[in-house]
């Protein structure tokens, strides 16, 4: 900054105007000074207004808060007549901690004269013989009290050790009399004037607070006598000051209702450094007195007077203070008058300067813009978005650079996706209407094609008088914060339907579960019934029904526990193509005059492991479900094989197997020409007992569901309405593996028998009989047990005489699968066929090893396959 000249010499002017500013000053200091001494009275005596008003509502609070006490005292005897000393006591010291100030509480029963003696008998026993119920001489000293029709003598006090010689003293023969009868004519609190405290070594005056007990819910109310609450008269009134800051305020109580002059004052308290100083007379406190306030209390008339102690002195603080800060002010602005010229030069510089700084101003914010995420801009609020300043960043964002957008070559609302240009536009016209910032999210196309998620957070600029002028704002690449809350909800969805699935599987196996052991004797007892039927019996064919309709059922349950991955395989290498040619005959007939089926198989495709009738049955049920998509307007039928690469996005779009790692599948495709299905209907197509036609029964997709599920590959389902549906199931392959030799059958003789015994295990009545009535058909005597630990203990009893264990797999408390070994636990070589309606294919792997033979059949059966497991076992 170049350095200022020198001022030149004032004008007379400049000093008329500086004589002028100096009077003027002088004049108005003086003012200021009386109106700073005005207010400051004023605001003293608002000061000591308040102070007054504190300090009489804490007076009515502490006096309050005694009689609360008394009353407590009150409530505590009428509700307990019976009250003991030491009840008394305990009470009255809560009481005593809670009120500092109460030198004594005391009850006084309402005694009559025939009980006198019976109270002074009970008083001897307390205190001593010759206790009896006294009265005041009024020359001093005790003496026993006369003949009246009652007494109200002290009984109970605390602190008792202070105030043992006020008991029995009678309280109706004192000066409290008047007090007493008030209270007990007007049922409420009384407090007496100032009164000598005779037992008191201290000689004070005192003050007592009292109130009449009646009986409490009793028709006619009976007088129980008075609870008493003692106070020196000083100790009562000085509370308030303890509790509280010191003031400027000398306070004054005065007994109106005082018989005796020298009764009248009870307390002075003064301001001073000297507390409690000589009480003045009313008519000196009266000199400097400020306010006198009447209180109405206990049947009295108390007034509080009030006054600022003398020694007080105003303050003249703000006065001085204002008369000169006034001259200071007028002095100070004679100077800026004197130099203000000089001043001008240094303005006209310090001009020059801003507009420097605001240039390097504006070059720093359009640094700073352009190095913000994303894209500012300002724009005209029109049918094209006119851009009238965007910063570099929309180069990055859009494609298309600053100048092209400011120039109008491209405009800003054709950037904007079309499908979200109403929702833009709308979220804009709301924001500009309730004058909010406006946050819309939306996809920007940009200049080579690409679709970008972008938040753009911006508002409106109005003009003083209200119209707009344009918006402003920041726009921001959110697509990679897109892409993951995608990501994230599609892994909810999977949770989702993961849990879905395993809810419905456990519902779909246990309903299994429980018909299948339901079925176990149905169809067992109709084979057994069958057998022991003579040749050629007519009830022979009604028998075989319900067998087969036994087994149907039977059916339903393994397609249910297929579903709930519940069902047992029989796994085996196979070739996918030959085992669906191998249904051509079968698929043919199903579908004659419904659909043209066409067969697209690819050769030597690798080997997978399988449970081949599973799968021959899931392409049934797709068969059928294509077909019936299809109805009877007619159309085609697509069955092919091969060999594809799965990605991860590929296996993500499964309805099963979405967790499945990517790689090489060998797949099975089932597409047809029918109706179609919507999205809704889609997700649920695999749901049990889920369908869409009139007679059927919504287990044929649950069950191909679960065999996919079983053998650990995906399915993935494709459709829209009107352009028909593709099912696609994927299996991985099992490269090298060789096909298994195709097992011996065990021979099977309906007349073989074997002598031993069998130990039958299951929870279920009607199986356990069933299964005891089989093996006796077979020779062997059967034994029972009800559940695990039962037939745990039969067996550990005598292990040797059983060479077999038929073991339901599962029970409560003790399951199969413990059972078995708890049974390997006393004999290893045990044999043990399970029975269950569920596969058990885990538990058989777990414990196929040892010495003992293992077996296992599945639930419902038909006598020749238990026949079968038996052979098996006892060889």
């Amino acid at each position: 900054m170049p350095p200022a000249s020198a001022p030149r010499p004032a004008s007379l002017g400049t000093k008329l105007i500086v004589a002028t500013v100096l009077v003027a000053g002088v004049i108005a200091s003086g003012g200021f000074y009386r109106f700073a001494q005005n207010r400051a009275e004023r605001e003293r005596a608002a000061e000591l207004s308040r102070q007054i008003e504190s300090r009489h509502a804490l007076i009515r609070d502490t006096l309050g808060s005694y009689q609360e006490c008394v009353f407590a005292l009150k409530l505590l005897v009428t509700e307990n007549e019976a009250l003991g000393r030491a009840g008394f006591a305990r009470a009255a010291q809560v009481l005593l901690q809670r009120h500092p100030g109460i030198l004594a509480l005391e009850w006084a029963p309402r005694v009559t004269a025939a009980q006198r003696a019976d109270w002074e008998r009970a008083g001897a026993a307390d205190f001593g013989s010759g206790f009896q119920i006294v009265q005041r001489r009024r020359e001093g000293g005790d003496m026993r009290a006369e003949s009246r029709p009652e007494y109200f003598p002290v009984w109970f006090a605390e602190p008792l050790a202070e105030n043992r010689q006020v008991i029995g003293s009678d309280i109706a023969i004192s000066p409290l009399g008047t007090s007493l009868e008030l209270a007990r004519q007007t049922g409420a609190i009384g407090i007496s004037g100032q009164i000598r405290l005779v037992y008191e070594k201290t000689r004070d005056n005192g003050i007592i607070m009292l109130a009449p007990v009646s009986a409490a819910a009793e028709a006619e109310p009976r007088f129980l006598g008075y609870v008493l609450a003692v106070f020196r008269a000083k100790d009562l009134f000085i509370q308030p000051w303890r509790q509280v800051a010191a003031t400027k305020i000398d306070v004054l109580f005065v007994d109106e209702s005082a018989a005796r002059p020298d009764r009248r004052v009870l307390y002075y308290h003064s301001a001073g450094p000297v507390a409690n100083a000589r009480a003045p007379t009313e008519a000196e406190f009266a000199a400097g007195e400020l306010r006198r306030v009447p209180l109405e209390i206990g049947g009295r008339s108390w007034t509080i007077h009030y006054r600022v102690h003398a020694g007080t002195a105003p303050t003249l603080f703000l006065p001085l203070a204002a008369l000169l800060l006034g001259l200071a002010c007028t002095g100070l602005l004679a100077v800026f008058l004197t130099l203000s010229a000089r001043h001008t030069r240094v303005v006209e510089h310090q001009v020059a300067q801003r507009t420097a700084e605001l240039a390097e101003s504006r070059r720093h914010f359009e640094t700073l813009v352009q190095s913000l995420p994303g894209m500012a801009y300002r724009c005209l609020y029109d049918s094209q978005l006119a851009v009238l300043y965007v910063s570099d960043g929309a180069l990055a964002l859009t494609g298309h650079p600053a100048e092209d957008l400011t120039a109008h070559r491209v405009h800003f609302r054709d950037l904007i996706h079309p499908d979200d240009v109403e929702r833009v536009r709308a979220a804009t016209r709301d924001g500009l209407q309730a004058r909010r910032d406006i946050e819309v999210e939306f996809r920007l196309l940009t200049r080579g094609g690409e679709e970008k998620w972008v938040l753009s957070r911006c508002r409106g600029v109005f003009a003083a008088d209200g119209p707009l002028l344009f918006l402003e704002g920041l726009a921001i690449d959110i697509t990679a914060q897109k892409r993951a809350e995608a990501h994230r909800l599609e892994l909810e969805r999977r949770l989702l339907d993961g849990q879905k699935y395993e809810c419905i599987g456990l519902l779909a196996g246990g309903i299994a579960h429980d018909f299948n052991n339901l079925l176990t004797p149905i169809l067992g007892n109709a084979t057994l019934a069958r057998l022991a039927l003579p040749s050629g019996s007519p009830l022979d064919p009604q028998l075989r029904a319900i067998e087969t309709a036994s087994l149907r059922a039977a059916e339903l349950c393994q397609q249910m526990l297929a579903y709930a991955g519940m069902g047992r395989l029989n796994i085996e290498p196979a070739d996918l193509s030959v085992l669906v040619e191998n249904l051509r005959p079968l698929v043919e007939v199903a579908l004659v005059r419904r659909a043209s089926l066409h067969l697209a198989l690819t050769p030597a495709l690798p080997a997978v492991l399988v449970d081949s009738a599973l799968i021959r049955q899931s392409v049934m049920n797709l068969i059928l479900n294509a077909a019936e998509a299809i109805g009877e307007s007619g159309g085609e039928i697509t069955l092919s094989t091969g060999l594809m690469r799965a990605d991860r996005a590929t296996l993500a779009a499964c309805a099963a197997g979405a967790a499945l790692p990517p790689g090489d599948y060998v797949y099975l495709e089932v597409r047809d020409t029918g109706a179609g299905m919507t999205p809704e209907t889609v997700s649920k197509i695999f749901d049990p007992f889920f369908t869409t036609k009139f007679t059927g029964r919504g287990l044929g997709l649950s069950a191909v569901i679960g065999t996919v599920r079983g053998h650990k590959g995906a399915l993935r389902v494709e459709s829209a309405l009107g352009r028909g549906s593709v099912v696609r199931v994927l299996l991985p392959p099992a490269p090298g593996a060789a096909p298994l030799p195709p097992r011996a059958a065990v021979p099977v003789s309906t007349g073989w028998r074997h002598a031993g015994r069998a130990l039958v295990i299951d929870d279920d009545e009607l199986v356990r009989i069933l299964n005891a009535q089989m093996v006796r058909s077979f020779g062997f005597e059967p034994v029972t047990a009800s559940d695990g630990r039962a037939g745990v203990a039969a067996y550990r009893d005598n292990p040797d005489r059983f060479d077999l264990v038929l073991l339901d797999l599962i029970m409560p408390g003790l399951s199969g699968e413990d059972t078995l070994i708890a049974l390997r636990e006393v004999r290893p070589d045990v044999r043990v066929l399970i029975i269950s309606g569920h596969g058990a294919d885990d538990v058989m792997a777990r414990h196929s090893g040892g010495s003992g033979r293992l077996a296992f059949l599945q639930k419902p059966f038909k006598r020749d396959a238990l026949e079968q497991k038996l052979r098996e076992l006892v060889g």
